[in-house]
């Protein structure tokens, strides 16, 4: 990865990372935080390869010819590890983060840096971070874990406070668009729009470019509107939901409700998230309440929060459609 493919809103965080590892004042634990979509991933990855590459270039990125770069590239170098849910959905389980701590005490082989990324973090259960603990209190030499996560707060703060916090921002949304145009070939109010329906995420925006998850937002908001006026019933809507995504199902109805609560809460026109369908959302909203809003956006919260366990699907999405019908 060179300087032209890194994203530009992340290399100010970056550099000063690459200058506290020039300096050998990198710490040894680094929590990479920040909204889902911004490309905290992109940037543990680049940083690695940093850590580890024999003659990285002067903005600090990996040279991609060394044998360090190529055992990376291969998947093999013995001084890089990665540690992620076996099972999308799944923990990150006691066993992975002890294998991890067997690994870091070992000398590194190669580049004399021993790097290991743990993504989502807050996979870890109480037992794996519990087991993390011992290795972020006493890190060893040349050793380096990157923690990444959309929710910090779902980590133990004995985690937190033992990691140097790296908070990630989105871009501006000229620098958002103008990025997105090397990836969609699409106009310019086409692409901000896409764009804020991401909430600034340009990593998500590209995934809203298919048209398909598109088509699924517009027929969920056809949905809500045939519930409203008595033509649709809540079960056969959360099944159809289901088979599409649960999490993008939330995803748009957190933002619509919040969009809603935002065009409630002012009598001007505020600026909204889903803009293209503004009108739409004025119409639904005559019918609902400030406090029946807000009321409802406690319950999806808590949905979106059950998902994380092992709570029925269906059924939680029925709850939430039902509260929608009777608002």
């Amino acid at each position: 990865m060179s300087v032209s493919e890194f994203p530009s809103w992340l290399m100010p965080s970056f550099s000063s990372l690459v200058q506290r590892l020039c300096s050998g004042t990198l710490p040894h634990a680094l929590l990479l935080t920040g909204q889902k979509g911004i490309g905290k991933q992109r940037f543990a990855e680049a940083l690695m390869r940093a850590v580890c590459c024999e003659e990285p270039d002067k903005e600090g990125f990996a040279c991609q010819q060394c044998r360090s770069c190529q055992l990376i590239n291969a998947g093999s170098h013995p001084d890089v590890k990665s540690i992620n849910p076996v099972e999308t959905g799944k923990i990150i389980s006691i066993d992975q983060i002890r294998a991890l701590n067997q690994y870091v005490l070992l000398k590194a082989q190669l580049s004399g840096n021993k790097v290991a990324v743990i993504s989502p973090a807050e996979k870890m259960n109480i037992a794996s971070s519990n087991s993390l603990l011992k290795t972020l209190e006493e890190p060893p030499a040349h050793s380096l874990l990157i923690l990444v996560t959309d929710r910090p707060a779902m980590l133990p703060a004995t985690i937190r406070s033992r990691c140097q916090n790296i908070t990630l921002s989105k871009p501006s949304v000229d620098v958002g668009t103008q990025w997105l145009k090397t990836y969609i070939d699409s106009p310019k109010d086409h692409l901000e729009l896409l764009l804020a329906l991401a909430d600034g995420a340009p990593f998500e925006a590209i995934k809203l470019a298919d048209n398909e998850l598109l088509k699924h937002r517009d027929k969920m908001l056809s949905d809500l509107e045939g519930l409203i006026r008595g033509q649709n019933d809540p079960v056969s809507i959360a099944e159809a939901w289901l088979k599409v995504s649960m999490s993008d199902s939330l995803y748009w109805l957190q933002r619509w409700v919040e969009d809603l609560i935002r065009l409630k809460s002012s009598e001007n026109l505020p600026d909204i998230k889903n803009s293209d369908v503004r009108e739409r959302l004025q119409r639904v909203g005559l019918l609902w309440n400030l406090k029946s809003l807000f009321s409802f956006y406690d319950q999806l919260c808590e949905t979106i929060r059950l998902c994380e366990t092992s709570c029925n699907p269906q059924m939680l999405l029925e709850d939430l459609l039902i509260f929608w019908v009777n608002r």
